[in-house]
This record gives structure tokens, sequence and C-alpha cells, in this order.
């Protein structure tokens, strides 16, 4: 009678452990991150955005007693140059602003509070600047657990 073999082999064994690596490297490749806080119910989702010509954004999420702080910054190439940003929670505009990169960092930032619904939450920012340029950026902050 043989031993019976165990089901990890270690070459199966290097390949779930690569593909585990591969994952998470991929997920920091798109600029993300997400943190949860074991003492509370704080769940932090941060996604560099998505932009055209030289702009760069970031959106990031915090949910925490029953709300989502919304923060969306945007940098630009130039202060004083005014962009239209749209904010979309689950599918609905909630927040249409029109701000101006302003400072040495040529930078502007939308904060919002919104409600954190049931489940997971969508919250979406598409930012138009001057020449037709856009910022898109998107996060999904998982439901409480």
């Amino acid at each position: 009678m043989t031993a019976p073999r165990s089901f990890l082999t270690p070459p199966l064994l290097v390949a779930l452990l690569a593909l585990g690596t591969a994952a998470d490297a991929s997920a920091r490749d798109r600029g993300g991150r997400e943190d949860r806080d074991d003492r509370d119910d704080r769940v932090e989702v941060e996604r560099a955005g998505t932009c055209e010509k030289g702009a760069r954004s970031k959106l990031r999420v915090r949910a925490r007693d029953g709300d989502l702080r919304v923060r969306f910054e945007l940098t630009d190439r130039a202060s004083g140059r005014k962009w239209k940003v749209v904010l979309v929670h689950e599918r609905k505009v909630v927040a249409r602003v029109t701000a101006k990169t302003s400072g040495d960092a040529h930078q502007l930032e939308v904060e919002r509070t919104l409600t954190d619904l049931d489940g997971a939450d969508e919250v979406r920012v598409r930012a138009s600047g001057p020449g037709g340029r856009t910022c898109t950026a998107n996060v999904t902050v998982p439901g409480s657990v």
C-alpha cells in the first residue's frame, strides 16, 4: 500500500503563491488601496484616476459611522484652470461643482459627505477641464462585515 499524496504538491503550491502575489501586485499597479480597521467599522478605498494630457487625479472614500467621506483631488499643469466636477453615488448625481486649480501644486479638491447605503457603494467622479480634457475615477467601497 502506498502512502497518500498531499493535494498541494510543491509545483501546485508555488503556482498558488505566485497567483496570489500577482493579484496583489495588480491591485497596486492600478493605483488602488483598500484598508479596513478591525477596531471599528471604518473602511477606506483610494484609487488613482485616469486623466488626459498631463493632469492627475485621485479619489478616496472613507466609510465610517454610516457616512461616506469622499475626497477627489485633481492636479493640473497650471493654476487658475477651471474644471467641472460631477460626483455620482450609486448611479445618482449627488454633486456638480465648478472649481479652479490653485496654489503651487496647481490642485483642486472636492469633498462631500454621503450616506453609506446598505451593501457595497460605488462612487464615480468625472471632471471636465479646459480644451475638453477629462479625468475619471471610480471606487467601490465594500459593505459592512
